[in-house]
């Protein structure tokens, strides 16, 4: 690899991670002057669940495709196929799970928040071999605009939703 590829892959992950960061803070800062305190809580609660479901299957295969030596299609295929499985399987075990984690946890109207955040595991899942073999690939300028326009559309879909509730709060 050459120096100002490796250079320029270095420039896109650090922009990568603080343009996401940027994101993240500012769609929290408006969540925080939509929502009330106890549905804000709701919120992050519903949000730790699923991003915990996420996790797994976004780091399922992720070091091995990246650094893998002889990686081949069959490879990344297999591992495409296990992953979306995978999410598909946590989706559903989280929504359906949902009524038992609002029991669990003791708060009502946690259970739909967590039901109707459930399918960004299967996002996630959906996303996993291609992101990694983009990073494989040093393609990192691709990853960044990708996670960015996602965490931008997730972001605001979840303000569109606060802003609802908050709406139908307040004329019902």
């Amino acid at each position: 690899m050459r120096c100002s590829s490796a250079a320029t892959s270095v420039v896109w992950a650090l922009v990568e991670s603080g343009s996401l960061s940027v994101v993240a803070f500012m769609v929290l800062l408006v969540l925080a002057r939509l929502l009330t305190p106890v549905e804000f809580g709701i919120a992050a609660i519903a949000i730790s669940i699923v991003q915990i479901a996420a996790a797994i299957v976004e780091t399922l295969f992720h070091d091995v495709i990246v650094h893998r030596d002889g990686l081949t299609p069959r490879h990344a295929a297999s591992a495409h196929t296990v992953t979306l499985l995978m999410g598909l399987v946590l989706t559903l075990a989280v929504a359906l799970s949902a009524p038992l984690i609002e029991a669990a946890f003791g708060i009502p109207g946690l259970g739909p928040i967590v039901a109707a955040a459930s399918p960004t595991i299967l996002f996630t899942a959906i996303s996993a071999v291609p992101v990694a073999l983009m990073r494989r690939n040093m393609d990192f300028r691709t990853v960044t605009l990708r996670m960015l326009i996602g965490r931008t559309t997730a972001g605001v879909l979840a303000v569109a939703a606060a802003y609802a509730t908050l709406v139908r709060a307040e004329c019902g």
